[in-house]
């Protein structure tokens, strides 16, 4: 059986003439005459969408196309293959409230594709039994039910996958960003310090730092917004617990009051346990969601329970299971803390950050259509100086003695262009981003002078950067059971004083009782502090999931952030939570979201007060589709060019999938893997042979690596007391 091992590049184009069903004719009978067309948009029409199968696993499922047998598209999708098959079959099917009805079938022979050449024909489309499908063609005869597709082997090993371009993982959502501060944490608590026999390369010793100690301080050095994404956050739950600190900090429920209190945007997205929403148990997960709702029901802090949502396209025993089995597991905490040195704030910002006039006329353009629009482009429009009156109200010039400064002056015409966006964004009369001859005449005047001075009599006055966002991200929840430390206690810890004192969880044994003696259930887990550009990466994350699952009463919360002076922004989240963007939002139901500005990279961002060799290029990673983040394209080729992939009606971001496969293919001498949840290849289990519970977890792309193999091969050769 040949084995595919690589990559296929797959276009699925359309079908004709595709069947119908009785249920098609039934359901749309008692739509139209008995429901005068009541029932939803999927019942009782062809909504036929694509699926492609590699053996017997699903591997493409393409958007449906509602009320049509003759659907276009044109959608494509990068498979990655590690199977043993001698066929491929693509099936198509109509999408329906309940279930999904079978249209037709083809296969394709896997040794018609392996030759690496482009394959492209239209399928005769048959049943399970090899019968031709027929439908209705556009003249009324009944003609051969087909569809089109092409597909693409790429075979590991065909192109070089070395260099420096291949640390990046290809067509993710998010790009690789340099510059970047990185804190790694192993368990939630541990003592500071240097760490015998970690040595780094550039001399001294690796030094541990304390997760729940950091985040407990970014908490109180907050000013402007706290937000947390989490599967499980308990507001009883203390950051800070003796002996490990002098005192006992306040809960975590009691600051985030405090600090929203002090005026600071508290923001919580929660997963939603279904099963605890009639109030009759406390959930099979034991998440406490209902329990921190109420606790914050009524107070500053907005918390927003969020389920997994299921969007139209699936059916109603899908969205059942997707609500009550699938969870949302981000545990990611974003604040602002202060820089230990200010910077001048880059002129994009600063045209951003000063345009609360700008927010006003456009606000009001939205009720005034065309004029004012037209008063908004006028207010912006070039002068005959050369500038712009934004230019010369809010793009002071910026020191040559900054870092920002050096890099402007020495690519000066490229940084004015780069400057003048902002402007060109907000005077295109679309409301969409990006027009192009408007963009040209903004930079072509923008730049003055006094820009290209570096230095002016206004130096004094310019505004300065004195805060950055900071990301946490990893596997540790805020909630009870997840404070330990390396020594992971069993016994003594939860008596009277101790840190678990209050926090004794175990939850692998039933009808414990807490009066006996009792083992705790030990926790450990990794997490990371983000500093720089890819801290905005997961600020992102947090503002498309905001929008989407936390709902229109709610999107004002996000605060207006290009109003926030003193904050190192880029321009691609100053634009999705400017007051421009919201009033859109609420007026169309809709906030413009770039890609292009999500992948631009923000030189002004990166560390500078880090040494070279501690700095971090870092590729943020996650799974969400569109039913739980807004902001997605909407076209088929917007989703590819953005590294998004396609199934049955959503835009699915899967690059923490596409990472995996990525980085152990082009491994050489080593892998590393730390995952609670990591089934690797499950479909072929039951082909192994005496497997060992090391092949269970790695996955099939694993095993066919030849480099890895061969490492492996040599491992398990050596004698017992040389590996």
């Amino acid at each position: 059986m040949p084995l595919l091992h690589g990559v296929l590049q797959v276009v699925v184009y359309e079908a004709q003439n595709l069947p119908t069903t009785r249920r098609i004719q039934a359901v749309g009978c008692i739509k139209r005459y008995v429901c005068c067309g009541a029932l939803p948009q999927l019942a009782g029409s062809c909504d036929p969408y694509l699926c492609l199968d590699v053996g017997n696993t699903r591997r493409v499922r393409s958007r449906f196309i509602q009320g049509t047998h003759n659907p276009v598209w044109n959608e494509r999708h990068e498979v990655y293959v590690a199977d043993e098959a001698d066929q491929l079959k693509i099936e198509i099917k109509d999408a329906d409230i309940i279930g999904a009805d079978f249209l037709g079938q083809a296969i394709i022979p896997v040794s018609e594709v392996v030759n690496g050449e482009q394959w492209d024909k239209w399928l005769d489309l048959t049943d399970t039994n090899g019968n031709p499908m027929k439908g209705k063609h556009v003249s009324g005869d009944r003609q051969q039910s087909r569809a089109h597709i092409s597909i693409r082997y790429e075979p590991v090993g065909t192109k070089d996958e070395t260099g420096e371009k291949y640390k990046e993982v290809p067509r993710a959502y998010f790009p690789l960003r340099p510059g970047n501060k990185v804190t790694l944490y192993h368990d939630a608590v541990c003592t500071p310090g240097p760490v015998e026999g970690a040595k780094l390369r550039g001399g001294g010793l690796y030094s541990d730092s304390c997760c729940w100690d950091d985040i407990y301080k970014a908490l109180q050095q907050a000013k402007r917004f706290i937000w947390i994404t989490g599967w499980s956050v308990w507001a009883p739950t203390m950051l800070k617990r003796r002996p490990m600190a002098q005192e006992d900090a306040p809960p975590l429920g009691e600051l985030l009051i405090k600090k929203a209190r002090e005026g600071v945007s508290v923001l919580l997205l929660v997963w939603d346990d279904a099963t605890n929403n009639t109030g009759l148990t406390e959930g099979v997960m034991g998440t406490h969601d209902q329990e921190t709702y109420r606790f914050f029901k009524h107070t500053e802090v907005t918390c927003v329970l969020c389920p997994r949502q299921g969007g139209m396209e699936d059916s109603l025993l899908q969205k059942v299971a997707r609500g009550s089995m699938f969870t949302h597991h981000q545990k990611t905490v974003i604040v602002d803390t202060p820089m230990d040195t200010p910077v001048p704030i880059p002129l994009q910002q600063r045209a951003r950050s000063g345009s609360s006039n700008l927010d006003s006329k456009l606000s009001a353009a939205l009720h005034t259509a065309k004029s004012g629009l037209l008063a908004a482009k006028s207010s912006l429009a070039p002068t005959r100086s050369g500038s712009t009156n934004l230019d010369k109200q809010q793009q002071p010039a910026v020191r040559s003695s900054s870092p920002f400064a050096a890099a402007a002056s020495s690519n000066q015409d490229k940084h004015q262009h780069k400057a003048s966006r902002f402007s060109a964004l907000e005077t295109d009369s679309t409301g969409a981003p990006g027009s192009d001859k408007q963009q040209h005449k903004v930079g072509r005047h923008s730049g003055s002078p006094t820009a290209r001075s570096g230095s002016t009599n206004l130096d004094r006055q310019h505004p300065m950067a004195t805060r950055r966002l900071v990301a946490f991200v990893g596997g540790i929840d805020l909630t009870d059971g997840r404070y330990d430390t390396p020594a992971h206690p069993l016994f003594g810890t939860d008596q009277t004083g101790g840190p678990h004192e209050r926090d004794h969880y175990q939850s692998c044994l039933e009808s414990t009782d807490m009066n006996k003696p009792c083992p705790r259930q030990p926790w450990h887990d990794i997490h990371a502090r983000l500093e720089g550009p890819a801290a905005i990466d997961i600020a992102m994350n947090f503002m498309e999931r905001w929008v989407k699952q936390a709902g229109k009463h709610h999107l004002y919360k996000l605060g207006y952030l290009n109003q926030y002076g003193d904050i190192l922004m880029p321009e691609a989240l100053q634009v999705f939570a400017s007051k421009r963007r919201q009033l859109q939002g609420r007026l169309k139901g809709h906030i413009d979201m770039r890609i292009e500005a999500i992948k631009a990279h923000y030189q002004t961002l990166e560390l500078q007060d880090v040494p070279e060799p501690e700095t971090w290029s870092v590729q943020v990673f996650r799974t969400i589709d569109s039913d739980s983040a807004y902001g997605f394209p909407n076209s088929t080729e917007g989703c590819y060019e953005a590294g998004l992939g396609v199934g049955k009606g959503k835009s699915v971001d899967r690059s923490i999938h596409r990472a995996y496969v990525h980085l152990i293919r082009i491994a050489n001498r080593f892998l590393y893997l730390e995952n609670q949840y990591f089934l690797g290849s499950a479909h072929l289990w039951d082909r192994l042979v005496n497997p060992s519970a090391c092949t269970l977890c790695c996955p099939c792309s694993l095993r066919a690596s030849p480099p890895v193999a061969a490492c492996r091969q040599s491992c398990t050769s050596r004698p017992k007391h040389e590996r």
